[in-house]
């Protein structure tokens, strides 16, 4: 809203590898414009499951919908880790950087907390025929992308065709008490490819060195984008 654009190579790569009728799910969909961009593209006879706990952003988030008019998502006012129950959200001054850490971890800047619900997507989805038929899934929660991980083992089992976007930040990573490369290496484990996002030529480069895209992501002074591109 400030700038006018954000975060178009994303967009671009969603508008490139989600196609008309996949099931999507957007984990962290803050207002919600990944979200509404995905449900254009999924059209009618796709779903979109957008996962946001933080009450403001979600009240924003349903209101972006309705005004749109989007009838193919369905909203969840959830956190998404590798449990299931409540949590404790931190609050930042910036509402897109709101994040699940323990207390201990809290850091200078972050501004109240608020009690929300948590769930895993093999939990979300195990009631549902919908387990081996997600097509695309866009992670980004602020460092806890690998606990999101290790709550869809199923869903990362059953879906041969499946693709992920995920913000992956090491620093990040680290503060949320989790090792960057062995996030990269569980992707490889269960058959991924993974592609960084150079930013100058706008293409995906396939790196088949976790220890160099590790490398890459974590200097400052190079073109990759701080997300990453995964298929299998």
């Amino acid at each position: 809203s400030h700038y006018g654009t954000y975060e178009e190579l994303e967009s671009k790569i969603m508008e490139e590898k989600i196609e008309m009728g996949n099931i999507v799910v957007d984990v962290g969909a803050n207002i919600g414009l990944h979200t509404l961009n995905m449900a254009r593209i999924v059209g009618n006879t796709g779903q979109v499951f957008a996962f946001e706990p933080d009450p403001s952003n979600f009240e924003i988030l349903k209101k972006n919908v309705k005004i749109n008019n989007y009838k193919n998502i369905i909203l969840e006012q959830k956190a998404v880790g590798d449990k299931h129950g409540r949590a404790t959200l931190y609050h930042a001054d910036n509402p897109g950087m709101h994040r699940i850490f323990p207390q201990t971890k809290a850091r200078r800047g972050l501004s109240g907390q608020v009690q929300v619900e948590l769930t895993s997507l093999d939990k979300y989805f195990i009631d549902s025929n919908l387990v081996d038929k997600i097509n695309f899934i866009k992670i980004d929660i602020e460092g806890l992308e690998f606990s999101v991980l290790k709550g869809m083992e199923n869903i990362l089992k059953n879906n041969k065709k499946i693709k992920i976007l995920f913000e992956f930040m090491p620093k990040n990573i680290m503060e949320a008490d989790f090792i960057p490369i062995e996030l990269l290496n569980y992707l490889t484990l269960h058959d991924f490819k993974l592609y960084c996002i150079d930013e100058i030529t706008e293409k995906l480069i396939h790196v088949s060195n976790n220890e160099e895209i590790l490398k890459l992501c974590s200097t400052t002074n190079n073109t990759i984008s701080r997300n990453l591109f995964c298929e299998k």
